[in-house]
């Protein structure tokens, strides 16, 4: 199972996933300190980063192309993606310092938190 990046890997098969299916829950949560760094920082996740394998996969975009501190999250059943995003959660005032990142999946939704507040529902 591939390493992806500057975090950490999930183990396991995907069988253990069901959200990747969009079928069970999950909640993805993790503390952080970015410095305006622009690139894509790989969080947490258990395939490649093109989603060619079955599995998941959680990275923070942090360049202005893609989105300014926005989380995505990308679902591989091994045939098809399914992407979903949060909003630009990061501004001058919030780098370098510790935030609070939440994923919840309740197989219909994603609900993306930042600081402990809601920043968007997004459906799967």
């Amino acid at each position: 199972m591939p390493n992806l990046g500057d975090k950490v890997s999930a183990i396991g098969s995907v069988g253990d996933y069901n959200f990747v299916h969009q079928t069970g829950t999950a909640t993805i949560e993790f503390w952080a300190k970015f410095e305006l760094d622009p690139r894509i920082h790989s969080i947490v996740g258990n395939i490649a980063t093109n989603g060619s394998s079955a599995g998941f996969n959680l990275n923070m975009f942090l360049n202005t192309g893609t989105g300014f501190g926005r989380l995505r999250l990308r679902l591989s059943n091994g045939s098809s993606n399914t992407t979903l995003q949060s909003s630009d959660l990061l501004n001058a005032g919030n780098f370098n310092n510790w935030n609070h990142f939440a994923v919840v999946l309740d197989g219909t939704n994603a609900r993306f938190y930042f600081n402990g507040i809601l920043d968007q529902v997004v459906s799967m």
